[in-house]
């Protein structure tokens, strides 16, 4: 249910947004690499998505590309899924070069690749601009609707260039054998006061104050 909801506002795993920003920022530079003739296994490392062989050392006089701290990525471990994303995307283009598609077609492939890639248990984000836009979530608890505004269930990271808007729903990694599970965490008892009474087995709500 969760992931049906991130969907419905447009949210997006953070691996498959790390996907898209593989392939639109550096789409055109791993065809080119390709072309080039440069071998497949070390364009990841160049890239900064891999390391080499497991190795940290992959400066090859390319700084520019790989120095991207500005952005928050550094380069990871061969089993991370970055690392494996890459990976695919690699293997991808270099089959699709060989089998003489443009260079267009190939970089939109790869982003229709990256939509596939399932939203895994974890966070998910969206963009910040659409925030206005998003509609309002209830929670029917008791037979009485509980609503949560998108400023309410959007969590809001960073500043400027990194201003970063993260879903506070997030999906449970167990399937509970009595049923469906619900957590109602911090941006529910934020919105609405929560008492426990466990003599009675019942949990009461109101509007916060």
């Amino acid at each position: 249910m969760i992931a049906q909801i991130n969907s419905a506002i447009g949210a997006q795993g953070l691996i498959k947004e790390q996907c898209s920003m593989l392939v639109n920022t550096f789409g055109h530079n791993i065809f080119g690499m390709l072309s080039a003739a440069i071998d497949p296994k070390i364009i990841c490392p160049i890239v900064a998505f891999c390391f080499n062989d497991g190795k940290r050392d992959v400066s090859i006089g390319i700084k520019s590309v790989v120095d991207r701290s500005s952005d928050g990525v550094s380069p990871v471990s061969a089993t991370t899924p970055n690392c494996v994303i890459c990976k695919t995307i690699v293997n991808f283009m270099h089959k699709a070069i060989a089998g003489n598609m443009t260079q267009e077609t190939i970089i939109k492939l790869a982003g229709n690749l990256c939509a596939l890639v399932p939203n895994p248990v974890g966070e998910s984000t969206v963009d910040c601009a659409r925030l206005s836009s998003l509609p309002t979530i209830s929670f029917t608890i008791g037979g009485k609707e509980f609503q949560l505004s998108p400023n309410e269930y959007i969590l809001k990271t960073g500043k400027g260039d990194k201003e970063q808007c993260i879903s506070g729903l997030v999906a449970l990694d167990t399937l509970p054998s009595g049923g469906s599970l619900w957590i109602l965490g911090d941006l529910f008892m934020r919105r609405y006061h929560t008492i426990f009474d466990y003599g009675n087995l019942r949990v009461g709500f109101a509007e916060a104050a």
